[in-house]
């Protein structure tokens, strides 16, 4: 592969790749692997690796930014210009309120009410286009608090740099958690190369090569015929967010004690606790009270503890969904499904660890009524206890604020408590809230004990 000038409507781009004169084998993996990918350089042209960081020139002119606030207009930004070329360290200097977040919004696809053109290497850039090309670390960086900094990177890597193979994303994660591993000798001399590059600088240009001393490695530099040299696809298939989403939440779940362990030990308390204060009831005329009551309080207990959790989780997980949706990291419909396949099991087994203690203690080993009814109750808990979860789902993604979306969900849920066939008699309802009946949980409670007693 040999080298060209890019032109105004292409780009140079760095690609990871093996080459007959490098002084080093590149560690894509084992030897046969690296090969094999030998071959491909030398017979087949159209071999992608993994690209390095294009190289891009972003120019931004006439920049303006209005927002209305209290029906006056406040101007953000005016007449901003300027450049920010490849290899250079550019500082954006400003007082608080100057503006200088806002810029990097724009530069980045964030804010899309930016009037002005930005250019990349010399073309009109979209939004969309500018939030794949440019990004930026926030002065507070949010990511689930229960992964490890190395697993946010590799979910990260994952979402950005679309379909590649499992070793060009791990030897492209060694890059960025090199420092981490700076305690052999290897390390050691890494870091003392950076420190070495920082002190050859000048004080008036600020230009870092830190790639060029982390990483020895052989690149080299492809022209591509199409605009910005970007056409490496980088997004994943829906189904491939849902896939790397996913094993994000299960992680999340298994360490985090308050998702699924506390909601476990709760649930086995109180089942066992219901089951030793109706313990072993008799099918009569005085029992039928105590079997509406146990049932009520059974089907109280599963909307309550599936509900209230949902309605709290959405709400503290939305600001890290709002950032990674700003950039184009998934679409909403990808996180959506990944919560519910991960949080799936556990809406079938809280339910049967709720039923399983109760209806033994409560109709006892000989004395219980048959499987069918189990079966029947357990359905019935499922179904409710997935019911309450998308009520919380829809309570929080209205109220998006975890201390008003409980508040909002128990103004709910207590009219429909109320109405559920315990507290009043169905026939002294008023009218007007006869509607309710229909769509309160509770109200099951009573039905399915009538029908078994």
């Amino acid at each position: 592969m040999a080298s060209a000038t890019p032109s105004a409507s292409s780009v140079t781009l760095r690609w990871r790749a093996v080459g007959k004169d490098a002084p080093d084998p590149l560690a894509f993996g084992t030897p046969d692997e690296e090969e094999e990918i030998r071959k491909k350089l030398d017979h087949d042209e159209s071999c992608k690796l993994l690209p390095e960081a294009p190289q891009l020139t972003i120019q931004w002119h006439d920049l303006a930014l209005r927002v209305v606030a209290n029906n006056t207009e406040k101007v953000i930004l005016h007449d901003a210009n300027g450049v920010a070329q490849p290899g250079e360290l550019l500082a954006i200097m400003g007082p608080s309120g100057a503006g200088k977040s806002s810029l990097l919004d724009c530069l980045s696809g964030r804010n899309e009410n930016v009037e002005g053109s930005i250019l990349v290497n010399g073309v009109q850039t979209s939004t969309q286009k500018l939030r794949k090309l440019v990004a930026y670390a926030m002065q507070d960086e949010m990511f689930p608090s229960t992964l490890t900094v190395k697993e946010h990177l590799w979910f990260q890597a994952r979402l950005r740099l679309g379909q590649i193979s499992k070793i060009q994303s791990d030897h492209f994660m060694e890059q960025l958690v090199v420092l981490e591993r700076a305690t052999d000798n290897e390390g050691l001399a890494r870091v003392q190369r950076l420190k070495d590059a920082w002190k050859q600088q000048k004080s008036s240009t600020w230009v870092t090569k830190i790639p060029e001393y982390l990483v020895d490695i052989v690149v080299y530099e492809v022209e591509r015929e199409e605009d910005f040299g970007y056409n490496y696809e980088t997004s994943l298939p829906l189904w491939g967010q849902v896939e790397v989403l996913a094993h994000r939440n299960a992680l999340r779940l298994a360490r985090d004690p308050m998702a699924f362990r506390l909601q476990v030990l709760q649930t086995l308390i109180f089942s066992f606790l219901l089951g030793l204060i109706y313990f072993q009831l008799e099918v009569d005329q005085k029992g039928i009270r105590n079997f509406s009551g146990a049932f009520f309080y059974i089907v109280t207990d599963q909307v309550y503890s599936a509900s209230i959790p949902a309605i709290i989780s959405v709400p503290v997980e939305l600001p890290i969904v709002y950032r990674e949706l700003d950039v184009g990291l998934y679409h909403i419909g990808a996180w959506f499904l990944a919560k519910n396949l991960c949080e799936l099991p556990s809406q079938i087994v809280l339910p049967i660890l709720n039923l399983v203690p109760i209806y033994f203690l409560i109709f006892g080993i000989f004395g219980s009524p048959g499987s069918l009814v189990f079966i029947q109750m357990l359905i019935l808990l499922v179904a409710m206890n997935s019911a309450c979860v998308a009520f919380g789902y829809a309570v929080s993604c209205i109220c998006r604020r975890v201390d008003i979306a409980p508040i909002v969900g128990n103004i709910v849920i207590m009219p429909l408590l109320l109405l559920g066939g315990m507290f009043v008699d169905p026939e002294r309802v008023p009218a007007m809230f006869r509607w309710l009946q229909l769509v309160t949980p509770f109200k099951r409670s009573g039905v399915y004990t009538n029908d078994r007693t």
